[in-house]
This record gives structure tokens, sequence and C-alpha cells, in this order.
């Protein structure tokens, strides 16, 4: 089996690629004359975190959305910023609209997501590893088929904590789906003196795991481990769907329970 330990690294500090400013909503408002929006990078790989950010003038009110939409793709909110994490590959637009006044712009930035998962490098030691919270709280964990036919899950915590924080995860999967899949969260990576609070996050892919044939249709184990405490199920790989069986409901949470593929 193939183990992976990810710890999932907040963008908190970028290098800024330019974006294109995009247009001024209509009105009886004028268009403000700002700067472009800037992004971490253009070129990204699935669930690699993006940051997003405004012009320095604008820090709230701001109007986050990506096209396409899509269940593969999550938006932290920040001050003037936001980082965005997409599942699937594809070529994706950020939409942020802001208003001053009867003044409104709206700006865009385009980013180029590939087939490849990203592997998160070791966060900072200056952020600070809560695994005391990590214990107290629920994971929400949605199972989602990507472009090549495959799993994998997005994690997020119940709670929120401070500035874009992310999930310390680590999975072992593979060589084949009869081997089940094995996945533990072991703290929460935050910045407390960022002034803003979101869910933590992660995107979490299966190592050594193919889009299943017919041949590897059946029932396999699926645990998690929270903060030490492991829990059991099961899940189904049939012709049309990723099925799971998850008697837990408070702890980890699996939702939705059945996916097509």
């Amino acid at each position: 089996m193939k183990n992976v330990f990810h710890f999932a690294l907040l963008s908190l500090l970028v290098a800024a690629a330019g974006c294109t400013k995009m247009a001024s909503s209509p009105g009886s408002g004028s268009s403000a004359s700002t700067t472009n929006l800037t992004a971490s990078v253009t070129n990204a790989a699935k669930g690699q975190p993006v940051t997003i950010t405004v012009p320095s003038s604008v820090t709230s009110g701001i109007r986050w959305s990506v096209s396409p939409a899509n269940n593969a793709t999550t938006i932290t909110p920040g001050n003037g910023s936001a980082v965005v994490y997409f599942g699937a590959a594809g070529k994706y637009t950020i939409y942020a609209g802001y208003a001053s006044g009867a003044d409104s712009t709206a700006d865009t930035c385009t980013v180029t997501v590939g087939d490849t998962a990203y592997t998160p490098p070791p966060p900072p030691p200056s952020l600070s590893y809560d695994t005391l919270s990590l214990a107290h709280d629920s994971i929400f964990l949605t199972p989602v088929v990507d472009s090549n036919g495959s799993l994998y899950f997005i994690a997020k915590t119940a709670g929120s904590y401070g500035g874009f924080p992310t999930l310390m995860y680590g999975v072992t999967s593979g060589p084949t789906w009869a081997s089940g899949i094995n996945l533990w969260f072991s703290a929460i990576v935050s910045d407390p003196s960022s002034g803003t609070a979101n869910q933590a996050v992660a995107y979490i892919y299966l190592p050594g795991l193919l889009a299943p044939t017919a041949s590897d249709y059946g029932t396999y184990p699926i645990d998690v481990q929270k903060a030490g405490v492991v829990f059991n199920g099961d899940f189904t790989i049939s012709a049309g769907s990723f099925s799971f069986y998850w008697p837990n409901t408070t702890q980890i949470i699996i939702t939705p329970t059945v996916v097509s593929r």
C-alpha cells in the first residue's frame, strides 16, 4: 500500500501573478478605477490553494465566485483576499465584485488547473497546530469523482479557525481498491492572529489508485482516524457509482453517501 502524509499549507505569503480587470457594473454609479486582481499562481494542480487578492483599499463587501461552478471548487474568503481550491482539471475564472457607495468594480482572474494532484510542503513553524480543537470538532468528508473517473475527498471542519486554515492529514491506499482506504487527521493548522475565521479545508487524493474497472467492483473497508479515534465503514464500487456505508454521523460525516461515476 502507498502511504502519503500531507501537511496542508496555508496560502498566507504568496508571490502574485497579474490578472485582468473585467468591467465596472452597470447602474447609476460610475466605474471605480482600481488595480487588477492578483493570484498566487495562474497554473495550478488539483487541490492546490490559490490565493486571489483584491486592491489593498478593498477589505470587505467582496462577492467571490468561480466559473464554471462545481462541487469540486471551494472558496475561503479573508480580508481583501480569498483562497480557492480546484478539485478538477480545467480553466476557471475567479470573479470579485466590490462596491464603494454608488460606484462598483468587477475584476476577474483566470486559473488553469492541470490533472496532477497537489503535494503540499510543510507549513512554517509560526502557524498554530491545534490538536485539541480537532478532537472536539466534526469533519465533513465529501466524496468526489474526478475527470479521470477516480475518487477523492474534500474535507472541511464544522468549526472555524484563524486565517485560511487547513487540515493535516495522511492517507494510505492502493495498489488496488480491494486494499481499502485508510485516512487520518492529526491537527488543524491556522493563524489565530489573522483577524478572520474559516473552516479548515483539505483536498485528499488517493495514491496508487486509478479509475476502477469491472474487475474492481466490490465492497471494501474505509477507516478514518481523527485525533487518535478510529471510525470504520465500507465503500462499494459498482458500474455507476461509489457508495458508502458509514455509521458515524457526529464526528466524521460522509456526505453524500452515493456519488455517480
